[in-house]
């Protein structure tokens, strides 16, 4: 009797923990499988790595910064309710939140919300000929001659869902633009290294800061201790970043965090030296590693391996960083090397979560770590 009594309560605390991590879209999929209303006000409570006045165990990922300014995590919902019933669900929800957040680790097994990548808008365009019979083309009717030629011009594809929002700024339509095509290379890059069935659309929404505290006070309040120029929120499937003084270095940072929202719906959780290294990688515009200042000794490569996702942003983070930069760039330096990367990626997003040998996977297809070691 005692066992089953445990485990009832097991189950009744870990359902609220595991609905409040999820995003607005899992969180859809669990009504429809449970045959339940679609529009609760509960539906978009934020996900548990914003909570506010909480400092992650695992921050977010992250751009780097190696001037020793201060650090960030995703904004909490701030949605509020009129309705006396609904008043009374916030208390349930923080003792829930404090809970499930000291026992459950922050990075939770699963991809983010992405879509089918044939799911495309058709676009409003009519073609219709005027009095003087002159062909014009339009996003609505003009007369009753017109025609709708929309789905002649809809794309096959469509690799982002993207949402650029500028925050204490105007609108800067250069930057904007420079940012999605920089987006949309990079899906170019990660998609050759993912079997076609896994390629799906990437829902994405990017914040971009004009004023460089605004930025700042926000991300003091998710890992305070990091220095981060630019953060990744898996919960919120946002990027948050301040909109620099030179355009080329918005855009390198924007790159770095847009290939962690790319990887966090195509692959899910992975090797953090992997999953920084790679952002590194592409950001820097795929650098040989015999050009990057750093040498990597045996016991460095076994290290950073072996190293847990929380240890990766300890101290030791920019070295840590250039060290990962510096293997993945060594891998993609050959066929072999690739397909060690392609091999983890699909592995994963098969079977998102499963541990990977990080070490066995990299000696196996390069040689053992003394071999490494005198090549880094």
């Amino acid at each position: 009797m005692k066992r089953w009594l445990l485990q009832l309560l097991v189950v009744v605390a870990l359902v609220p923990a595991v609905w409040f991590i999820s995003t607005p879209d899992q969180r859809k999929t669990y009504l429809n499988v449970l045959n339940l209303p679609q529009d609760p006000s509960w539906l978009h409570e934020a996900n548990l790595l914003a909570l506010p006045g909480k400092t992650p165990q695992q921050p977010p990922e992250a751009e780097p910064l190696t001037d020793g300014s201060s650090t960030p995590e995703a904004p909490a919902s701030s949605s509020t309710s009129s309705n006396s019933s609904k008043d009374a669900a916030p208390n349930v929800m923080t003792a829930l939140r404090q809970m499930a957040h000291s026992a459950l680790p922050q990075t939770m097994c699963g991809k983010t919300a992405t879509r089918d990548i044939r799911d495309v808008e058709t676009p409003q365009i009519y073609k219709w000929t005027d009095a003087n019979g002159r062909v014009h083309f339009s996003d609505s009717a003009q007369n009753k001659s017109a025609q709708f030629v929309g789905e002649s011009y809809a794309s096959q594809k469509k690799y982002f869902d993207f949402k650029l929002t500028s925050k204490g700024m105007p609108r800067n339509g250069l930057v904007e633009d420079k940012i999605r095509a920089a987006a949309q290379q990079v899906y170019t890059q990660l998609e050759a290294y993912l079997a076609p069935e896994r390629r799906r659309q990437i829902i994405l929404n990017l914040e971009l800061y004009g004023d460089r505290a605004e930025y700042e006070a926000l991300r003091k309040k998710v890992f305070p201790g990091f220095n981060a120029a630019a953060f990744f929120s898996h919960g919120a499937n946002t990027i948050y970043m301040v909109n620099e003084d030179q355009l080329e270095t918005t855009v390198a940072i924007a790159k770095h965090e847009v290939v962690h929202a790319v990887l966090a719906g195509l692959v899910g959780p992975m090797p953090t030296w992997l999953n920084e290294g790679m952002a590194e990688y592409l950001e820097h515009g795929g650098l040989p590693y015999k050009a990057l200042p750093i040498d990597l000794n045996e016991n460095a490569i076994n290290q950073l391996l072996a190293k847990e996702h929380q240890d990766f942003y300890n101290a030791s983070a920019e070295s840590n960083y250039m060290a990962s930069h510096k293997l993945v760039a060594y891998l993609n330096s050959s066929g072999e090397g690739r397909r060690v990367i392609a091999d983890i990626f699909n592995s994963l997003a098969e079977a998102p979560c499963s541990q990977v040998d990080s070490l066995g996977a990299v000696t196996g297809a390069m040689g053992d770590v003394g071999h490494l070691a005198k090549l880094l």
